[in-house]
Protein backbone atom coordinates (compact mmCIF):
# COMPACT_ATOMS: atom_id res chain seq x y z
CA UNK A 1 0.00 0.00 0.00
CA UNK A 2 1.27 3.73 -0.61
CA UNK A 3 0.83 6.29 1.14
CA UNK A 4 0.19 9.82 0.84
CA UNK A 5 2.12 9.55 -2.61
CA UNK A 6 5.19 7.21 -0.90
CA UNK A 7 6.69 4.60 -2.55
CA UNK A 8 7.57 1.35 -1.04
CA UNK A 9 10.17 -1.02 -1.94
CA UNK A 10 8.48 -3.93 -2.89
CA UNK A 11 6.47 -1.56 -5.30
CA UNK A 12 10.45 -0.20 -6.78
CA UNK A 13 11.41 -3.91 -7.14
CA UNK A 14 8.20 -4.82 -8.78
CA UNK A 15 9.04 -1.83 -11.07
CA UNK A 16 12.49 -2.94 -12.11
CA UNK A 17 11.20 -6.76 -12.59
CA UNK A 18 8.46 -5.40 -14.91
CA UNK A 19 10.62 -3.38 -16.82
CA UNK A 20 13.25 -6.56 -17.49
CA UNK A 21 10.39 -8.85 -18.66
CA UNK A 22 8.92 -6.30 -20.60
CA UNK A 23 12.68 -5.65 -22.41
CA UNK A 24 13.17 -9.71 -22.31
CA UNK A 25 9.45 -10.28 -24.19
CA UNK A 26 10.20 -7.94 -26.98
CA UNK A 27 13.84 -8.86 -27.48
CA UNK A 28 12.49 -12.58 -27.41
CA UNK A 29 9.87 -11.34 -30.15
CA UNK A 30 12.64 -9.86 -32.46
CA UNK A 31 12.36 -6.23 -31.48
CA UNK A 32 15.61 -4.04 -32.05
CA UNK A 33 15.92 -1.13 -29.77
CA UNK A 34 17.88 1.86 -30.57
CA UNK A 35 21.00 3.00 -28.43
CA UNK A 36 18.39 5.79 -26.76
CA UNK A 37 15.67 3.38 -25.65
CA UNK A 38 18.31 0.86 -24.56
CA UNK A 39 20.33 3.72 -22.58
CA UNK A 40 17.24 5.23 -21.18
CA UNK A 41 16.00 2.16 -19.58
CA UNK A 42 19.29 0.90 -17.90
CA UNK A 43 19.68 4.98 -16.65
CA UNK A 44 15.80 4.29 -15.47
CA UNK A 45 16.86 0.62 -14.06
CA UNK A 46 19.60 2.46 -12.41
CA UNK A 47 17.77 4.96 -10.59
CA UNK A 48 15.24 2.35 -9.21
CA UNK A 49 18.11 0.14 -7.69
CA UNK A 50 19.56 3.17 -5.90
CA UNK A 51 15.87 3.83 -4.78
CA UNK A 52 15.70 0.71 -3.49
CA UNK A 53 19.00 0.38 -2.05
CA UNK A 54 17.96 3.74 0.11
CA UNK A 55 15.21 2.40 1.09
CA UNK A 56 16.75 -0.57 2.18
CA UNK A 57 19.24 1.00 4.33
CA UNK A 58 16.58 3.79 5.83
CA UNK A 59 14.64 0.03 6.64
CA UNK A 60 17.37 -1.15 8.49
CA UNK A 61 18.66 2.34 9.88
CA UNK A 62 14.99 2.15 11.27
CA UNK A 63 14.90 -1.53 12.92
CA UNK A 64 18.30 -0.86 14.36
CA UNK A 65 16.48 2.19 16.85
CA UNK A 66 13.88 -0.69 17.98
CA UNK A 67 16.35 -3.64 18.05
CA UNK A 68 20.07 -3.16 18.31
CA UNK A 69 21.62 -6.06 16.66
CA UNK A 70 18.41 -7.33 15.44
CA UNK A 71 20.45 -9.32 12.31
CA UNK A 72 22.78 -10.78 14.80
CA UNK A 73 23.33 -14.93 14.05
CA UNK A 74 21.48 -14.49 10.90
CA UNK A 75 24.93 -15.02 8.97
CA UNK A 76 25.82 -17.46 11.36
CA UNK A 77 22.51 -19.42 11.00
CA UNK A 78 22.19 -18.87 6.97
CA UNK A 79 26.22 -20.12 6.89
CA UNK A 80 25.71 -23.38 8.85
CA UNK A 81 22.06 -24.25 6.41
CA UNK A 82 24.15 -23.36 3.54
CA UNK A 83 27.12 -25.99 4.64
CA UNK A 84 24.10 -28.78 5.68
CA UNK A 85 22.47 -28.13 2.65
CA UNK A 86 19.35 -26.59 4.08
Amino acid sequence: MVWEGKRTICEVLRECGDKCAEVSENLALGHEMNVYETTDIIFDLLYKISEAADMAKRMSNKLREYKDQYDEGWWAEKTEQTEIGG
